[in-house]
Parts: C-alpha cells; structure tokens; sequence
C-alpha cells in the first residue's frame, strides 16, 4: 500500500507533481516528502517559494492521511480548511518534510461513523538540508464520508 500511495498520490494532483513533491514514506505512522529547489519554484529572492512549500507540506500530511484511512478513501471526501505556516529561515536546496497527523484511525472511524464527518489536526516540520528548520505548518482536515446517509437508512 505505502509504495501505491508514493506513486500514485501525485499523479492523482497534477500540481504535485508540476511542483517536483517527491514521497518518500507514506503510512499511518507519518509521512515524509521531499522537494529540490529549481529555478521554477523559486521567489524573488532565490529560496524556495512559500506556496511550494505549502504544497510540500500539505502532500506530505496527505500521504499521511491516505494511509491511515485507505481502505475507507472511496466514500470519503477530505479537504484541508485551516493551514497556518511559520517561516523560520530561507529555505534554500532540498527540503524535506515530515507529517504527523493527530488522530488515530479508532478516533476517526468512531466520528466517521456516529456523524459522518471528522475534524482533526495534522502538524508538518520542512527542513533543509542541514536539519534546520525552514518552515512548520499546521492543518485542519475535514473528512466527510458522503455514504453516511445511505448507511444510516441500510
């Protein structure tokens, strides 16, 4: 399953891979990206740039979350609705990112299936080169299982 969702996940969003987000771990114990610098993702100011950086972190936790809740991913719908990034230093080379999604998949088939729909948190730490921290990321992710209703009646 983990090499499954390191192939395929970006293919499934273009942006990803137009970006260059490599995945390199994929399960329910973490996720972990990376992402070299180029010329075409660059800022004005020759570091990595902020929205590839967020695309960075954002696939990373997604990974993450695939492998967590793969065998229920077809009657779900998650989407991120809050992000909050912290920059710490430029972030310049090849940056790497490591997820940690806070809840367990007990806790989200519990909510899953007594509403239908969970809120839950997933934190990403991005890297350089040298281990220095660049940027730290926090996300809100809904999930949203659209066969709740029909489960409900069956």
């Amino acid at each position: 399953m983990e090499a499954f969702i390191i192939d395929q996940l970006p293919k499934t969003v273009p942006f990803v891979e137009h970006v260059g987000v490599t995945l390199t771990q994929a399960n329910a114990e973490g996720g972990a990206g990376s992402l070299e610098q180029r010329p075409e993702i660059e800022n004005h100011i020759q570091s990595v740039h902020a929205g590839a950086l967020f695309t960075l972190a954002e696939t990373t936790a997604g990974a993450e979350l695939t492998a967590l809740v793969f065998d229920r991913l077809p009657s779900l719908t998650i989407v991120v609705s809050n992000a909050e990034i912290s920059f710490t230093k430029k972030a310049r080379g090849k940056i790497s990112a490591t997820s940690e999604i806070s809840a367990t998949r007990l806790e989200m088939d519990r909510a899953l299936d007594t509403t239908g729909s969970v809120t839950f948190g997933g934190k990403v730490k991005l890297a350089n080169e040298d281990g220095d921290t660049v940027a730290e990321v926090t996300f809100s992710f809904h999930a949203r299982d659209r066969n709740f209703a029909e489960k409900l009646v069956g």
